[in-house]
This record gives C-alpha cells, sequence and structure tokens, in this order.
C-alpha cells in the first residue's frame, strides 16, 4: 500500500489471506476502510488433518510435491459440490505448484503456523477481536471441511462491528463455488462500507 500510494482500503481475505487481512486491520485500522474474511485462518485451533499432517518431515514433501491427481483430490476436499469445480482449475493449479520454490515457499508458510495439534495458539486472534474497530463481514462455506463455520459464527459475535453470511451447500472457496451469492454479497457490503467511509471524511468508521 506504501508503495502503490494508498491509504487507505477495503481488505479481503480467504484462508490464510484472511489472517494476513486480519492482521493489517488489527495493527492498522485507520487504514483498513472495511475486512472481509472469507473462511479465514486465525479464527480457531481446528485445522484439516490434511494441513496437519503436511507439518510432518517428509510427509509433507511428498504431499506438495506437483500431481495433478493431488490436487484433484485437494480440490475435492476444499469443494462441497465437486461439479463445481473449474475444469481448467486443476492444470492451473499445477502449472503453479510447478514454480521453482513453489513447495518449499508453501511448506514454510504452513509450518510456520500449523503444527500436528492444529493452528499455532499465536496465530490465532480471536481473542483479540472484541478490541477490532473495522466493520467486518465474515463469509464461511457452511460445509467448509479446512476450517469449521464455528470459527466464523464465533468470530462475528466477538467483533463490534461484524456481521456473517453463511454459504449453504459449500466449501472453502465460496468466491469459486457461490460465485454469484458471494460477488451481490461483497458489493453489497462494500457499497454501503464506501459510502460510510465518504461521509465520514475517510475518519475511523467506528463512531458511525
Amino acid at each position: 500500500m506504501d508503495g502503490l500510494a494508498i491509504s487507505s482500503a477495503h481488505l479481503v481475505g480467504n484462508s490464510l489471506g484472511g489472517l494476513l487481512a486480519l492482521q493489517v486491520a488489527r495493527d492498522n485500522p485507520g487504514r483498513v476502510r472495511s475486512l472481509v474474511l472469507e473462511d479465514s485462518a486465525g479464527l480457531g485451533r481446528e485445522a484439516a488433518g490434511f494441513l496437519r499432517a503436511m507439518v510432518l518431515p517428509g510427509v509433507g514433501e511428498g504431499m506438495a510435491r506437483p500431481c495433478r491427481g493431488s490436487i484433484r483430490r485437494l480440490m475435492r476436499i476444499l469443494f462441497y459440490n465437486p461439479a463445481l469445480i473449474p475444469s481448467d482449475l486443476v492444470e492451473a493449479l499445477y502449472q503453479e505448484r510447478r514454480r521453482p520454490g513453489n513447495k518449499e515457499a508453501l511448506l514454510h508458510i504452513l509450518r510456520a503456523g500449523v503444527t500436528v495439534r492444529g493452528v499455532k495458539p499465536a496465530m490465532v486472534l480471536k481473542d483479540q477481536l472484541s478490541s477490532l474497530s473495522v466493520p467486518t463481514l465474515v463469509m464461511w462455506g457452511r460445509q467448509d471441511r479446512v476450517f469449521p463455520v464455528a470459527h466464523g459464527e464465533e468470530a462475528a459475535r466477538c467483533l463490534p462491528l461484524g456481521r456473517l453470511h453463511v454459504f449453504e451447500e459449500c466449501g472453502h472457496w465460496p468466491h469459486i463455488e457461490r460465485q454469484k451469492e458471494f460477488d451481490r454479497v461483497l458489493v453489497d457490503f462494500l457499497v454501503v462500507q464506501e459510502a460510510r467511509w465518504s461521509q465520514a471524511g475517510g475518519s475511523a468508521l467506528s463512531r458511525g
């Protein structure tokens, strides 16, 4: 944001991206106009078994090896309805995984935040949500098998300016599996928050 001369913005993050967006909002609330957490990490310790397995030496290296078959199996975990997996998504992810350093970076990031017991306590920010003054939309797939919907429900209750939208018959990626509904809910939220921000003259929205 500094490099692009962006003083403030609406932040939207899915999974690990949600945790990163939440950390930015916590540390720099005046620069975040609103926050959208989609099936976000960092809101509870529970995590999918395959993530916890990948932190094991050797096991993770094997699971992260570029393979179309393993990516197809991963997609069946991330999606509630496998029929909604875009036909070109597996190939796109396979090509991305083949890039030099991708596997090493993936495992480094995962092992920094997850153990075989689940998400590391230092990465769980649920207890800090009550002090967050940024308007926040929590979006979650009801059938998410990576992080349970209970994480989102509890987060929405803890956030002073939080609201929750749950996608039925949906997994970890509502932006793909429920694209039209996701876009509608997201845009409606952002339009309202941008109008409030403008009316407040760019000041913190916690007063509105």
